[in-house]
């Protein structure tokens, strides 16, 4: 539509509608990045939509005038307070609302929905899943730029948001180990799992046989306490290996191991189940 050649392929009042059309294109364009409620604006002023509906003998466009009036209502109260998100982000928060305001109460399901989609909703017991570092924070907020700190504080606001949710029982998972981008990978809990007090916290670990161990507390830190760097060690299944460092605590702690087999490897020390040998 926006392209002068391809449009010159089209003859008669067609070819004039179509520049016209482009050219409220091109227009409509400079608002992407504007206020949602500014860039409704503009596209009600420039299509003259409120006085066709107005003229129209449609039985429901006083309705629909009553749903456009509703939206700028909205998209400010969205601008209000979502100062820095604009068109992108508003039409991101519509889009994820979908058939939640039609639920019944009291009927017996699981609702799958994203965070965002649950803001103003409560249920007895909530779900939240893969919580892990390049999921939740994502990675792209994960940058080294200046506005990365803001990214981080934005995810953990949407982290809040979906905790706040439960009304009875929060349960929050994440992997040890996940398909990415085609691959195998071992992941790191979410940063923000361990900015929960943990005198709110019941640790469940799935072992693969299916029996659940049920741990009072994290055993990370005395796993990394037998660890040092120098180390020789063993896992089950890249072999042996010697320990070249050791960062972080908590369940956070993470051991660099070269191996003889498969190179270097950083590891979550309270999934890697390293054992020490003799040299």
């Amino acid at each position: 539509v926006r392209s002068e050649e391809a449009r010159s392929e089209i003859r008669g009042r067609a070819k004039k509608s179509l520049a016209a059309f482009a050219g409220l294109m091109e227009r409509l364009a400079d608002f992407a990045s504007r206020p949602a409620a500014e860039a409704i604006g503009a596209v009600l002023e420039e299509t003259d939509y409120i006085d066709w509906l107005r003229s129209s003998t449609d039985n429901d466009a006083e309705s629909r005038e009553e749903n456009v009036e509703e939206l700028v209502v909205h998209a400010e109260a969205f601008d209000r307070e979502n100062a820095d998100a604009g068109l992108p982000g508003f039409l991101q928060e519509v889009a994820l609302v979908s058939d939640i305001d039609g639920m019944e109460e009291g009927e017996a399901k699981v609702t799958l929905m994203t965070l965002h989609a649950s803001k103003g909703l409560e249920f007895p017991v909530v779900f939240i899943a893969g919580l892990e570092e390049e999921l939740l924070p994502h990675a792209l907020s994960m940058g080294e730029d200046e506005g990365s700190e803001a990214g981080i504080e934005e995810e953990r606001r949407l982290m809040y948001v979906g905790m706040t949710r439960a009304e009875d029982r929060l349960i929050l998972t994440h992997a040890q180990t996940r398909m990415h981008f085609g691959e195998t990978s071992w992941r790191e809990p979410s940063r923000f799992l361990a900015e929960i007090p943990k005198e709110f916290i019941e640790h469940s670990v799935d072992s693969p046989d299916g029996e659940e161990d049920v741990l009072g507390e994290f055993e990370a830190a005395g796993e990394a306490s037998a660890l040092g760097v120098g180390s020789r060690v063993e896992h089950d299944h890249f072999g042996y290996g010697v320990v070249e460092a050791l960062q972080g605590a908590g369940i956070n702690a993470r051991v660099t191991v070269r191996f003889t087999s498969v190179g270097t490897k950083i590891l979550l020390v309270q999934y890697a189940k390293l054992r020490v040998v003799n040299p």
